[in-house]
């Protein structure tokens, strides 16, 4: 029978009576190292949950990092990035506060046990869901001037597809905090605020990766298991480092790009030169320099790889 080491004493003291009682580690009858023994995380109620998620994939062999304590926070940011909204986050927050309040009277409740598991859960995910969906300024996805926006929607003509500032600006238009709300008149508005979400959740989620890269080669190292470090951690990491991290790199140089929106756009726009209304799409770039080199694909326009 396997017990967690600091429980010895409790259960030694239950089985006192019996004399044949002996706790020892599990060895072979050569003296060799026994099996690996079950693993056991300890857990309080901001990890149950997350403990239960992650071993529902895999549990973790006796003497790894235990992942789910890097969850806590990882998970619920990274679901509120993509989910910010303010409206529906302050639900799920309203959920887990009352699941934390309530406790004691709801745990009188059998059926209830299983949801109370959850209440830091949802908790953290409302929370991050509302702080994200205050910089998308998204409310049940209707958008709010709560900072005042210098730009006059009201006087807006949808049919000329100009909007004035209410007063004169030197150059200086930018929302104090968040999505300015003006950006809704935008017949792009969806495709803007969908592309900043998923670039924002594929830019976090790979750096997440990488730590779970980072972790699992630190099991590796602390099990002496070189092999599986050398061919698998450390080759994936470059595989994965060479795609979509370049991907993130490519995501960044579309960023940095120098953008006046004071400036009125040119009237003719040179075609082999990269700016941002001739820029190729990230995926067709990243498409382009792997089948290009199959010969199934034309080649990236060498004019077009990066911008002046």
């Amino acid at each position: 029978m396997w017990i967690p080491s600091e429980k010895e004493s409790v259960i030694a003291n239950k089985l006192q009576a019996f004399t044949a009682t002996e706790f020892s580690k599990w060895r072979a009858a050569n003296g060799k190292q026994g099996p690996t023994p079950p693993t056991s995380f300890k857990t309080n109620d901001m990890l149950e949950f997350h403990q239960i998620t992650v071993d529902t994939y895999k549990y973790a062999t006796y003497g790894e990092i235990n992942p789910a304590i890097f969850q806590v926070v990882s998970f619920p940011f990274l679901y509120a990035v993509m989910y910010g909204d303010y409206g529906h986050g302050f639900i799920f927050f309203l959920l887990g506060a009352g699941l934390c309040l309530f406790e004691g009277p709801l745990r009188k409740i059998p059926s209830m046990k299983g949801l109370l598991v959850t209440r830091y859960f949802w908790l953290m995910m409302g929370f991050f869901a509302c702080y994200n969906g205050l910089i998308y300024n998204e409310f049940f996805a209707i958008n709010n001037d709560w900072f005042g926006t210098c730009y006059d929607v009201k006087g807006f003509v949808p049919d000329e597809g100009v909007i004035n500032y209410k007063t004169p600006v030197d150059n200086v238009c930018v929302y104090p905090f968040g999505m300015d709300p003006s950006q809704a008149l935008s017949t792009g508005y969806l495709t803007f605020t969908n592309n900043i979400k998923e670039k924002l959740a594929v830019i976090i989620a790979y750096f997440h990766l990488n730590l779970g890269i980072f972790i699992n080669a630190l099991n590796c190292i602390y099990f002496g298991k070189w092999a599986k470090l050398t061919f698998d951690i450390i080759t994936g990491f470059l595989i994965f480092l060479g795609l979509i991290g370049y991907m993130i790199v490519l995501i960044y140089v579309k960023w940095w790009y120098p953008v006046d929106p004071y400036t009125p756009p040119p009237i003719t726009i040179p075609q082999n030169v990269l700016s941002i209304s001739t820029s190729p799409s990230i995926i067709t770039l990243l498409i382009g320099d792997v089948m290009g080199l199959t010969g199934f694909a034309e080649p990236n326009d060498p004019d077009l790889l990066w911008f002046p």
